[in-house]
């Protein structure tokens, strides 16, 4: 007689709820109580709406920003080797495993171009042809800088045999796939923000790491980040030796924390799943939207992640939130009417 708690259920499961209530303590129940009491408050005052409300994802404020077919970057006259509205074939250059699930996939871009056209954090719809003559969709946020002038780089985290999995995983060089963007996403801009936290767990590293890149390769660029990332082995860790260079050449710009759900002996890092405890240790105080915070991995280390942010009084706004889901566990846990997190930095 197994209950299941579904993060997408619009309606609460009252026997879970009152069998996880009688394992509580009364002074337990009493602060869940006054918290219940605080959203309730919240939800019933009324919030200023923003422009452009009538997007399906909030963060999404307007639609991703594109640079253009043309643009001009440090004075220079640049071309975009994608497009959000149209298809562009990319053609795989080369492939390397880089972790015993990962594997990074370089493609080249059709024509001679000097920019991808994407923001730092944008991500890209990539479509391929299936072997059932279906076309089959799939969203990635590349790890590559956007002005590398020739490649786009995906790494694949293969942890099921789906078909876009599977067509990834037999494809060789000359193979192409098709793809298009920006489609959404983080849309990060230099000396924005004084501070950028960024938490991910396994794959979902993949945005933080093109960010992390774009801010460690702008000697003007004073953002100070801290990236906190879960894996489940030592082994899997994405770039683990780029990210500790950074960490070692600039200790005044980035700090990284690793945590492992199966650490070897002699481990010096963390253990276990991000959680309320990790956070209160290492995230600054800053609470204010000068500090942004983006979780990237699955629905469970997205809620648990907000529930222990919102408990260390972080604002609901500095959160964002990779993912389909989105939004929803901000709503959830600060309440439907919160303030939610502008997509672009520069909007904020």
């Amino acid at each position: 007689n197994v209950c299941i708690l579904s993060f997408r259920s619009k309606s609460s499961n009252n026997r879970v709820l009152h069998q996880e209530l009688s394992k509580m303590t009364v002074l337990e129940k009493k602060t869940l109580a006054q918290s219940l009491l605080e959203e309730v408050a919240q939800e019933s005052r009324s919030f200023p709406t923003k422009s452009y409300d009538e997007f399906d994802n909030p963060f999404n404020t307007r639609p991703p920003s594109y640079l253009g077919k043309e643009f001009q970057l440090h004075g220079t006259t640049v071309t975009s080797a994608l497009n959000p509205r149209s298809w562009s074939t990319l053609t795989l250059h080369s492939r390397v495993a880089i972790t015993r699930r990962m594997v990074s996939f370089r493609f080249s871009f059709p024509l001679p171009t000097n920019h991808s056209g994407l923001i730092a954090g944008q991500y890209v719809s990539v479509r391929i042809d299936s072997r059932t003559g279906k076309d089959e969709m799939r969203f990635f946020s590349p790890v590559s800088v956007p002005d590398d002038p020739k490649f786009l780089e995906l790494v694949l985290r293969f942890e099921s045999h789906g078909i876009v999995s599977e067509y990834f995983q037999n494809m060789k060089p000359g193979d192409t796939i098709e793809c298009k963007g920006p489609c959404g996403g983080f849309e990060y801009h230099p000396n924005t923000l004084d501070e950028l936290t960024l938490l991910a767990s396994g794959g979902g590293v993949t945005p933080c790491l093109q960010i992390i890149r774009c801010i460690m390769a702008d000697n003007s660029d004073k953002t100070k980040v801290k990236l906190l990332y879960y894996s489940d082995t030592v082994d899997e860790i994405l770039s683990r030796e780029e990210l500790d260079g950074y960490a070692d050449n600039h200790l005044e710009k980035i700090e990284i924390v690793y945590s492992l759900g199966e650490a070897p002996e002699k481990w010096t890092g963390e253990e276990g799943f991000i959680d309320k405890e990790m956070l209160d240790k290492y995230v600054t105080k800053n609470r204010n939207e000068k500090h942004k915070i983006i979780i990237c991995g699955g629905p469970t280390m997205s809620f648990s992640c907000c529930f222990a942010l919102k408990s260390l009084a972080f604002l609901s706004q500095q959160v964002f939130i990779f993912g389909p889901f989105g939004t929803d566990p901000v709503k959830r846990i600060y309440g439907n009417t919160c303030a939610l997190s502008q997509h672009d930095c520069l909007a904020e």
